[in-house]
């Protein structure tokens, strides 16, 4: 819940709520440059293949 993966999302995909304790992920805007996950200092973040 840093919020780091919402500040390098470049298309504003992902929106973090510190208050609700929430994330969202904007699957039309997301263009899975992978960036968010690679910067996510714990590891909270992976990629799951639908």
């Amino acid at each position: 819940m840093c919020g780091k993966c919402e500040l390098i999302c470049s298309t504003n995909a992902i929106t973090v709520s510190r208050h609700n304790k929430t994330w969202t992920l904007n699957n039309m805007r997301c263009n899975q440059c992978l960036r968010c996950i690679m910067s996510c200092p714990g590891h909270c973040l992976t990629q799951v293949r639908l």
